[in-house]
């Protein structure tokens, strides 16, 4: 079954409090240009959740309206003005996370420093994190490398973890085996550091869900605020489904599924999505448009507290629950669905 990787470029819907196009000119070592920065993300996120869906990628490409295009000058500024210094250091950062989107040449430049001056910086971790997020962008092989410059260069240990961290998710991304020994790294170089704690997460939820298992309880609510418990349905075989408007193999998967619910109706079987998204209304409008009429519990993004206790890494997931309340299957494809379900159906 083909599926969507977890893993998702860094590129954050961005805007200025202030006039479009009238971003005062930064001062010398001015303090809130971070601050700044928030508070124009946060008016443009507002216009672009109120714009309709068609105007949305003009709003993303103006560069009077989005932020990182007007803000790239100034953090490029004035890391210059601080270049070798530590101060100079969490302004390359972001400029190889927001500057290498609108300009790469920015980007560049910040990475050039970033190995030129700040190796042995003990807090050297958020470039890390900043590369990780930003390979998306520049393209993971020259990333992985760049993380690994960083994993054999630095003495602090918080600082590999991070550059672990992100290494194993481009790994991962890759397909590469590797990946699983970068996350057991990272958890033990630092395993108190936020890198180090999330790669024992990724560790514990790389370990699926067996068949035969109980499943673990799925609360939550629909998008009308509804309770859904799956203790609730018990006597019923439940196919699970986890997926999300952004995984282009869960759409394509939803014909069938509407097809399987339509023969199965009548039947003891239960199906319950589990959504991936964050955008409420435009998954409101998703679902009336496309007449996906099942109940959807809402999780609220890839690590979502159902996608976490369900140990999901992938989309589209899907787990078969039988009438008991045990996992039967798991990641059948959709044209296989029906024949496993209606085996597990009480007999007439």
């Amino acid at each position: 079954m083909a599926r969507a990787r977890t893993w998702l470029p860094a590129l954050l819907f961005l805007c200025g409090s202030w006039a479009y196009g009238q971003t005062p000119a930064a001062k010398p070592g001015e303090p809130d240009l971070q601050a700044r920065f928030s508070a124009a993300v946060k008016a443009f996120m507002e216009e672009y959740r109120a714009a309709d869906e068609n105007r949305r990628p003009a709003l993303l490409a103006d560069p009077q309206r989005e932020p990182r295009h007007r803000f790239t000058p100034l953090f490029l500024a004035e890391a210059e003005r601080l270049k070798g210094t530590p101060e100079a250091l969490p302004y390359w950062a972001w400029l190889v996370e927001n500057g290498s989107i609108v300009d790469p040449k920015a980007g560049d430049r910040a990475i050039e420093r970033i190995f030129a001056d700040h190796l042995a910086d003990p807090g050297l971790a958020p470039a890390a994190k900043a590369l990780g997020r930003a390979a998306g962008v520049r393209g993971a092989e020259r990333t992985i490398p760049e993380l690994t410059r960083i994993i054999d260069a630095s003495t602090h240990p918080a600082v590999r973890a991070e550059a672990l961290f992100q290494r194993a998710l481009l790994r991962r991304q890759a397909g590469s085996p590797d990946a699983r020994k970068d996350f057991e790294r990272a958890a033990v170089e630092a395993p108190d550091s936020p890198a180090g704690k999330k790669a024992t997460e990724q560790l514990a939820a790389s370990v699926p869900l067996a068949i035969g298992v109980r499943a673990p309880e799925l609360d939550g609510q629909t998008l009308a605020s509804s309770a859904v418990k799956l203790s609730s349905l018990k006597g019923r075989v439940v196919l699970v489904d986890f997926w999300g408007m952004w995984c282009g193999p869960c759409v394509a998967q939803l014909p069938q599924l509407k097809k399987l619910r339509e023969k199965l109706r009548g039947k003891p079987f239960e199906l319950i999505g589990v959504n991936s998204d964050k955008d409420r209304d435009a998954l409101a409008r998703f679902l009336a448009e496309n007449h996906v009429d099942w109940t959807n519990v809402i999780d609220g993004g890839l690590d979502g507290p159902a996608a976490k206790a369900w140990r999901v890494d992938s989309w589209p997931t899907n787990f078969i629950v039988d009438s008991g309340g045990v996992i039967r299957a798991r990641d059948l494809p959709a044209g296989a669905l029906e024949k496993q379900i209606t085996g597990m159906l009480p007999k007439k």
